[in-house]
């Protein structure tokens, strides 16, 4: 991967690398496990444990995941999210990061794993609306990650990959990046721990100030 302006488009996820909303899904699926009387756990397990699809984190928890209760459990995750999500804030900078990206002439695009209907919500009540012109979810609740819309997000873009850097915060989203072969720079404050992001041998940054130095330097 190299530094400075030399791209031209950013693909953001949304979940953990823009907003920081990871204890609020600690929240959620610790009121999931209490209802199926199973143990709790911390945000550390979490960081340390998460990963798409959740079909797999949930099998971790032990929590059960037949058709039937998954399809309850993810159904009650995201109404829960959705009832709450205005407790959770932007990462620190990062509102003022992706305007100034926008000001350079640099376009930006979100890549999530969430329905697009929420997306659009969401980017609504942070005021990020205007910069995001194309964005791209999943229209089911099932959590099985974004590999199967990344690359039609891709054709959309209709640049050159070496234009294109990817920003994620989980081993998924390094995944992604590798599908689509796009640069990727993960973030360590979103839903997957620094220890566990290494494993990807990508660049890690911990905050919206390190992805500014990284990209406009």
């Amino acid at each position: 991967m190299f530094r400075g302006l030399n791209y031209s488009h950013i693909i953001w996820d949304w979940n953990g690398t823009v907003v920081d909303d990871a204890h609020l899904c600690v929240k959620i699926v610790n009121c999931l496990l209490r209802e199926y009387s199973k143990p709790e756990i911390s945000l550390n397990f979490y960081l340390n444990n998460f990963g798409f699809p959740v079909r797999d984190f949930y099998l971790l928890l032990d929590l059960p995941i037949d058709q039937i209760n998954y399809c309850k459990i993810s159904t009650s995750f995201i109404d829960a999210y959705r009832d709450n999500y205005r407790e959770c804030r932007l990462h620190p900078g990062i509102y003022n990061l992706i305007y100034e990206f926008d000001r350079t002439g640099i376009s930006q695009s979100i890549l999530s794993a969430g329905h697009p209907n929420d997306l659009n919500l969401f980017l609504k009540y942070f005021d990020l609306s205007p910069v995001f012109k194309t964005v791209s979810g999943v229209a089911n609740f099932r959590a099985e990650g974004k590999q199967h819309i990344a690359k039609k997000h891709l054709e959309k873009i209709s640049l050159p990959k070496s234009d294109i850097l990817y920003i994620g915060d989980t081993i998924h989203d390094h995944q992604i990046s590798e599908l689509l072969g796009v640069d990727c720079l993960l973030v360590s404050h979103g839903h997957n721990s620094r220890s566990v992001l290494k494993s990807t041998h990508n660049k890690i940054v911990d905050d919206s100030f390190e992805i500014k130095d990284w990209v406009l330097d």
